[in-house]
Formats: structure tokens, C-alpha cells, sequence
């Protein structure tokens, strides 16, 4: 049996694909397939995967019809033949020892989970190492409930993860990743790590972290271009169903505070929009802020080592004070 199934979603990725694969095959770990899930690509990441697929014999590619990034996983999760699941981003790439440090540290421990970090990559070659908050080492079952549930989700702050969420920095026993994703909704399209992650982690008995950070996560600029769009309301009430059908008092206390960040979030791209005038903003913050669980998690948005300008941001979106809000931060769209 392979120890390890490396799974890639692939979606119009021909500028990235091959640095992501590559990186993938100089892998020092050596006992591990490759599944290239292309989710209905229509420019060249078709050839490439298949081109991969026919000269290396750890590589195999499915092609399906667009579907999503969750639902690319699944399909990737359900042909896999690991023991345990690791996923890639195509637009990324990975340092030649990254599954060497997760598996070695799984296969020791017997763990459920085993996590690593990551560095965040910029155009101009700047990068950005982002940890989790624990300790390096084994937590069985008991010491996850008593160190890990209580701050995995929210840390500290307003906002700060105890488990970075991204399932590209971890690897996960097929069985148990399996009760997880089933939990998750193919219409999440914002979250879905959030909602992958800690569906999956409920089900471990055990779990490890390693100091590697050998995931490189590429910012690119358009990505780093955030628009506001009327879907990101609906996208995230599809994330809030998800993770509040987990039945836990202490994560449902951390994900009060995560969905506030939301919301939050969600009004200062409003703000920041060219594309609305101040009526239309003041409307569109409106709906945001009417929904039931938009204050039920607002409630809970700390202030706690926030820049001043965001304290008084906040402050107002809490208070209602729209028209306020807009005259400080939104009159530049």
C-alpha cells in the first residue's frame, strides 16, 4: 500500500502547473502518487497533466467536468490509494523535504494528523513565514481537547488561527479525512480549507505538528485584488452552516469571533469599492449587517491589539453607524 496520495486540483493553471508538479516529484519522500484532478480546464493545464501522467508512473490525472475546488478533492480523495492524503495548490510549490518532515512525523506517531507551516510568496521575492500557535510535537486525543479545541480556530486578538487552516500544509489518514469532507458543502467556494480542516480535525485521536514551513503559497496580484461582490454574503453563509453544524460550546465561541472577522471583512471591501456610490454602499452594508448570525458573531468582535483606525472601524459596523462609516472610510470608491 503507498503511504502517501499527493492530490492537485487543477483549474487553468498552465503559467504554474509544471514548477507546482516538479516540486512535487523532488520530493525526498519517495513512496507516494501523484493525482492531477483537472476540474474542466480549458487551456493547456489539459496537455500538461496528461503529459505528466504518460512519462512518470507516480503521476495520474482524472478529467472531469468544473465542479470546484471541494468537489476536485473529493474526486481527488476517492481515487486516491495512500494511507494518508496530502493536497498541493497548482499555482504553488513545495520545499523537497516538506512530506518528508510530515510523514516522518506521522508514520512515528501513528498520528491522525500530522501539520506543518507555510511561507507566503511575493512577486517582488519578499516571503512571509506563517506558523501555528502550538507547540511542536504529538498531542493524543486527550491533550487536543484540553490544548487544541479550546484555541484552534481563534487564538488570541481579533483574529489569529491556533491551526493554520490551509490543508496544503498537512497530511491526513485517508479514513479520517473522509469523515470530514463529507461535512463539507461542493457550494463553499470561500472557507473551504476552514471548512475542511476542522470538520476533519473533530474526527482525530491524534495529531502532530513539525517545524517545517516548506509550503510555498504564491500571492499573485490578482489575487491580492479583492473586489467586492454581493456572492460573498451568500459564499459565506454556505462556510457558517457548515462549521456551526459542529457541535462544540468552545468552537462555537471561536467561530463567533472568525465569522465577525468575516462580516467585518466583508464591509470594508464594500467601503473600498469604486464600483458603488455611497447610497448603493450604505445599502449593500445594510444586508450585510440585518442577518441574524451578522450579529449574533459581531457581538463577540473583540478589540484586543487592533490598530486604532480599525477599532474605530469596528466600533461602528457594531453600533449600526452606517452612515458614519461611510464618510470615514468609504467616500474615496
Amino acid at each position: 500500500m503507498i503511504t502517501l496520495s499527493i492530490i492537485v486540483p487543477v483549474y487553468n493553471a498552465e503559467k504554474y502547473l509544471e514548477k507546482c508538479i516538479d516540486s512535487i516529484l523532488n520530493q525526498t519522500y519517495a513512496d507516494y502518487e501523484v493525482i492531477l484532478v483537472d476540474d474542466g480546464s480549458v487551456d493547456n493545464s489539459v496537455l500538461i497533466c496528461d503529459l505528466y501522467a504518460e512519462k512518470n508512473e507516480k503521476v495520474r490525472v482524472i478529467h472531469k467536468l468544473n465542479e470546484g475546488l471541494v468537489a476536485a478533492r473529493k474526486t481527488g480523495l476517492e481515487n486516491a490509494n495512500g494511507k494518508y492524503i496530502g493536497f498541493v495548490d497548482s499555482d504553488d510549490y513545495i520545499a523537497e523535504d516538506m512530506y518528508e518532515s510530515l510523514m516522518q512525523s506521522a508514520l512515528k506517531n501513528d498520528a491522525d494528523i500530522s501539520v506543518g507551516g507555510l511561507k507566503l510568496v511575493y512577486s517582488d521575492g519578499n516571503s512571509n513565514e506563517v506558523l501555528n500557535q502550538f507547540e511542536h510535537g504529538y498531542y493524543t486525543r486527550e491533550r487536543m481537547e484540553k490544548e487544541i479545541f479550546p484555541k484552534m480556530l481563534y487564538y488570541s486578538g481579533f483574529i489569529k488561527y491556533g491551526i493554520v487552516p490551509g490543508v496544503v500544509i498537512k497530511v491526513f489518514k485517508k479514513e479520517v479525512l473522509q469523515k470530514g469532507i463529507e461535512k463539507v458543502d461542493n457550494r463553499i467556494k470561500m472557507g473551504e480549507d476552514v471548512a475542511i480542516t476542522f470538520n476533519t480535525i473533530f474526527y482525530a485521536k491524534s495529531i502532530s505538528f513539525v517545524e517545517n514551513a516548506g509550503y510555498y503559497y504564491v500571492q499573485h496580484e490578482q489575487s491580492m485584488i479583492h473586489k467586492y461582490s454581493p456572492k460573498r454574503l451568500d459564499e459565506a453563509m454556505h462556510l457558517y452552516d457548515c462549521l456551526y453544524s459542529i457541535k462544540d460550546k468552545s468552537f462555537e465561541y471561536q467561530l463567533d469571533n472568525f465569522f465577525a472577522y468575516q462580516f467585518i471583512y466583508a464591509v470594508t471591501e464594500c467601503l473600498a469599492s469604486k464600483e458603488l456610490d455611497a447610497v448603493k454602499k450604505e445599502t449593500e452594508i445594510k444586508t450585510i449587517l440585518s442577518s441574524s448570525k451578522a450579529k449574533k458573531s459581531l457581538k463577540c468582535a473583540h478589540l484586543k491589539k487592533v490598530p486604532f483606525k480599525q477599532k474605530i472601524k469596528i466600533f461602528l459596523i457594531k453600533r449600526g453607524y452606517i452612515s458614519v462609516l461611510i464618510k470615514l472610510f468609504g467616500m474615496k470608491g
